[in-house]
């Protein structure tokens, strides 16, 4: 069974029920046996190859890019370092 890319939209038919979420990164340590998604609640879970029937791709994730915000120095106040 070809996977989708980690990112993408996804719909996983097992067994017993249907999970729809985004596909994440593999965890180094499951090997081959797991599927890890993002479900709309925010929880990740993981579910069993061997139990999955079919895997619809629903669509792309975009990605958000990080922008750190520019921080305004006083030169009247002190460099605090937090730890």
């Amino acid at each position: 069974m070809k996977l989708p890319e980690p990112g993408t939209n996804v719909e996983i038919i097992t067994r017993n029920r249907t999970y729809s979420g985004v596909l994440m990164e593999r965890p180094e340590l499951s090997g081959d046996k797991f599927l890890v998604i993002k479900l709309d609640n925010g929880y990740n879970i993981g579910i069993d190859i061997k139990k999955i029937r079919e895997i619809r791709t629903i669509g792309k994730v975009k990605r958000e890019e990080f922008k750190p915000k520019e921080h305004k120095r006083d030169k009247n106040k002190r460099n605090v370092s937090i730890m």
